[in-house]
């Protein structure tokens, strides 16, 4: 070769096995240094996700009895800390779930271990903050299913101390709505007494407008009164009566109520094609009836007592009908709205106790990748089993306390009894209101008919005393013809009223007051209830499972070596 053509003249380290013995040496040098940073970062890679599997499995085993109270005293803090900001409302508007963890490679875990979010997203591992939960007590599964929730919050509209403010607005307005306070109050399809200065007529609201301070009000058995009494009724009730139906009015169906294009007139269709305009007749003139139902009620009371006092039996009677017709069933809704936002509370806060750290593997997130089953079996279904139990027994308690609260007060209010001197100045306020109205109107007439002003009015009536003289003996003569029964049914709706304030007063405050209690109190304890739990019960409720410690050790020991194996790697 160094002698014959052409090999002479090539480069003599090229011929011979040292030559390419060395020459193949240096090859495999370069690939395997160009392979390297490809064969480390595949082993970055295993190992990042060793240690994300071993943070999915929520820590070593725990061992001692040591550990175990570690552990559970950590995830009841979080859980007390998530149930007293949702029962009070307090914490800047916002609970936080972040457990704590420390490293992946041994100490102890956060609540992840115990509780598994279903909600968690195929190949992700991130979920959002979940919506308020079912009405149902504590439900979130407890397993090793680690996963970051995207936000950690609870909005302050899922609060429990915010939901049970709109339950008790709604029940505050379901007592005023059937009330004892509202008995005398004016509304449509009311039976009615209108006062007018030349007389008073009984009939029906067909039109309220209370924003304009007036109403309509259509005959009531006109058939059965007096040819004079219906014709007084028709003169004050209507504008006129009996006008048929044209091009310009569509014809209506009878007893339907509707108002020109200005609203200055109602119109009531009547059968025949023809129809009545109404009168808009002031609601300081219109008395609801007490004799269509009270006097009735009242007759079915007598007793052997002079038939000239009020009935105490039927007015005790009436209250309890109210209250538990109208004021019991709102108490139950209440305390009912209660258990389902405590119910809520409790599985609300367990599934943010239940929250990952965001830290926890030493990154601001966590590789999305994992291969272990979010459908594994709980860690520890024991300790699951064990919070809830205690969750329960203490909510049941709260809410069957609070029921005997309301159940006693209801009871008590079922026999009527105050103390207020407001009954007594309510009553005196009202006994005489209608008596002055009907004065009022006889001398004055109707106010708004004419324009003139009062003063004028009150002066034309009195430089006329025989005027005034017929007026009052007018009105008088009017109350002297009615009837004892009338006369009683007219007072006990005045006293029914006046009471019905008193002690509508008390029922809204009262139920309210009980359930903010048992929120107050639920925390307290909860607390003390969990405190009783022994070592010998946390031995028995934290079993581990023997594929878990064998997973564990096997993902600890991937891990020390992937981690031997780099350092070599790098080193090189």
């Amino acid at each position: 070769f160094l002698r014959t053509a052409p090999w002479k003249a090539l480069d003599p380290t090229l011929f011979g096995t040292n030559n390419l013995r060395k020459k193949l040496v240096q090859i495999q040098a370069r690939l395997i240094a160009e392979s390297l940073p490809q064969i480390l970062a595949d082993m970055h890679a295993q190992l990042n996700l060793a240690r994300q599997q071993l943070a999915a499995l929520g820590g070593k085993p725990l061992e001692t009895a040591g550990e175990r109270r570690q552990f559970y005293q950590s995830t009841c803090s979080r859980l007390l800390t998530q149930l007293k900001t949702s029962l009070s409302g307090k914490g800047g508007g916002v609970a936080t779930g972040r457990g704590t963890s420390t490293d992946s490679d041994g100490a102890i875990g956060s609540f992840s271990s115990l509780a598994h979010n279903t909600n968690i997203l195929n190949g992700s591992n991130v979920i959002s903050a979940p919506p308020p939960p079912p009405p149902i007590v504590v439900t979130s599964r407890m397993d090793g299913g680690g996963s970051k929730l995207s936000s950690s919050t609870v909005a302050t509209s899922t609060l429990a101390a915010n939901r049970l403010h709109e339950a008790c607005a709604k029940f505050t307005s379901q007592i005023r709505a059937g009330s004892l306070a509202t008995i005398r109050t004016v509304v449509e399809g009311a039976q009615v007494l209108v006062t007018s200065a030349r007389g008073t007529v009984r009939g029906e609201v067909v039109h309220l407008d209370e924003d304009e301070g007036y109403c309509c009000v259509d005959m009531y058995n006109s058939d059965r009164q007096p040819q004079a009494a219906a014709a007084m009724a028709t003169s004050i009730l209507f504008e006129f009566v009996g006008q048929p139906f044209d091009s310009e009015t569509p014809a209506m169906d009878e007893n339907d109520v509707w108002s020109d294009d200005n609203g200055n007139t109602v119109f009531i269709a009547r059968a025949g094609g023809v129809y009545d305009a109404l009168r808009k007749i002031p609601l300081d003139c219109v008395w609801t009836d007490p004799t269509t139902w009270l006097q009735a009620h009242m007759e079915q009371f007598r007793t052997d007592d002079l038939a000239c006092f009020l009935n105490v039996e039927s007015f005790a009677h009436i209250v309890g009908e109210f209250m538990h017709e109208d004021w019991k069933p709102a108490c139950q809704a209440l305390l009912q709205s209660m258990k389902m936002i405590l119910a809520q509370a409790l599985s609300q806060a367990l599934e943010q106790a239940s929250e990952s750290p965001a830290n926890l593997i030493g990154h601001a997130s966590r590789p999305e990748a994992s291969s272990l089953s979010t459908d594994a079996p709980p860690r520890y279904p024991g300790l699951r089993h064990l919070l809830q139990r205690h969750l329960r027994k203490v909510s049941d308690s709260l809410c069957q306390e609070a029921e005997l609260q309301v159940e006693s007060h209801l009871a008590m209010e079922a026999h009527p009894f105050t103390q207020d001197d407001a009954l007594f100045v309510k009553m005196n306020r009202a006994r005489y209101a209608r008596l002055k109205r009907e004065l009022e109107v006889g001398l004055l007439g109707e106010l708004d008919s004419e324009n003139i002003s009062r003063a004028s009015k009150v002066s034309s009536a009195l430089n006329n005393v025989d005027t005034v003289q017929n007026v009052i003996d007018d009105v008088f003569m009017r109350q002297e013809k009615m009837t004892v029964q009338e006369h009683l049914a007219f007072e006990m709706e005045i006293v029914l009223e006046s009471y019905g304030e008193i002690a509508t007063r008390r029922v809204l405050d009262r139920t309210p007051m009980i359930c903010w209690q048992a929120f107050r109190s639920f925390g307290n304890l909860l607390s003390s209830r969990l405190a009783t739990v022994t070592d010998d019960d946390l031995t028995d409720a934290m079993v581990e499972r023997p594929e878990f410690a064998q997973e564990y050790q096997r993902l600890n020991e991937k891990c020390e070596k992937l981690r031997e194996s780099i350092q070599l790697l790098e080193s090189m």
